[in-house]
């Protein structure tokens, strides 16, 4: 099946780029990415790996952040191309997985929609910026993510549990029929085509770092909240105004330390300690990035990038996600 990775991106220099090769490197036929007018130096490393490698698409929007309308635009796009299977992504996030196993999973489940959990990472709370490299320190997780459906009193906002022990909405993989026009909900935690036909399996999960560094609370509050504000859906966006809340209040730190583990690997939850366990599935998947990066400027010319490709191709290991881990059907992130 030719298959795409579609992404739309904003200021993350320190990751966009490892991510989006990571999924050039699970060996894609087209990675196709949009920049929403960043401003510290994410398209010009974008526009840079554009220059070096086949079929990585770099393109600029700096207009408002309507990343439905924008993912849709790629997809349907790719699809008319004949891609048959889409693999949308974060900056911040990249999926586990291999494409020939998710090829068989599409088969298996006899589904063209397929939704697999997101699994949150922590980072380390000495982290203050995200700097080139900081992304190593994201080596820890809970081992319960929380249901909000089921813990409606134990929500963020009520200061009971942080925002990485939230459990998130599931993420979706396509292979439409052809001649498809598809519809993704922002965040693409949800899609809509003619014959749609959805499975729920947990073998593959979407590996996602929701908080860099600590800047990145401030960042939320004064970059995110406005620009998300007209593409909220319902109920959504009420975390950034939680936020923007504490950020007014000087409470931000607290919010870091609730998000952020410490020496011991502990989060400190307003006030109540708690433990992380350590998963280096994601660190990986960027380490692997970064030492291809260096590779291809090192050696140069297109020459080297098919032996380098298979080098350094993405050999996700399998792993069943914790069924506390399983995330929620078409539930968007509490970030949306």
């Amino acid at each position: 099946m030719k298959s795409a990775a579609i992404s739309i991106v904003r200021n993350a220099v320190d990751i966009a780029p490892l991510t989006a090769l990571h999924h050039w490197l699970i060996g894609v036929d087209c990675v196709w990415i949009v920049d929403n007018g960043s401003t510290d130096g994410t398209y010009e490393a974008l526009k840079r790996l554009e220059a070096r490698l086949p079929k990585f698409r770099v393109d600029r929007d700096a207009g408002p952040f309507n990343q439905a309308r924008m993912t849709n635009d790629l997809a349907n796009a790719l699809l008319r191309e004949g891609i048959q299977t889409i693999i949308p992504f974060d900056a911040d996030e990249c999926w586990n997985l291999s494409l020939r196993y998710v090829a068989a999973e599409f088969r298996r489940h006899d589904a063209n929609v397929l939704s697999y959990p997101v699994v949150n990472y922590i980072q380390s709370r000495a982290v203050l910026h995200p700097a080139p490299g900081a992304w190593r320190h994201a080596t820890r997780r809970v081992a319960r993510a929380i249901n909000p459906r089921t813990h409606v009193s134990n929500a963020v906002g009520n200061q009971r549990i942080s925002f990485v022990e939230r459990a998130f909405g599931r993420k979706v993989l396509i292979a439409p029929p052809p001649g498809s026009e598809v519809a993704y909900v922002k965040g693409n935690h949800a899609v809509t085509f003619e014959g749609r036909r959805q499975a729920d399996p947990r073998t593959i999960a979407c590996l996602h770092l929701p908080l860099r560094a600590a800047s990145e609370l401030e960042k939320r509050v004064v970059d995110y909240r406005d620009r998300h504000a007209a593409f909220r859906l319902g109920a959504t966006g009420w975390l950034l105004d939680y936020w923007a809340g504490r950020l007014a209040s000087d409470k931000l730190m607290a919010e870091w330390a609730a998000n952020s583990y410490d020496a011991n690997g502990m989060i400190d939850v307003y006030g109540r300690e708690r433990p992380t366990i350590v998963d280096r599935r994601l660190v990986r998947h960027l380490a692997r990035a970064e030492r291809f990066r260096s590779a291809i400027e090192l050696t140069g010319g297109r020459a080297w990038l098919l032996p380098l490709r298979f080098a350094f191709k993405a050999r996700p290991t399998r792993f069943r996600v914790p069924k506390n881990i399983k995330g929620l059907r078409g539930v968007p992130s509490a970030a949306q």
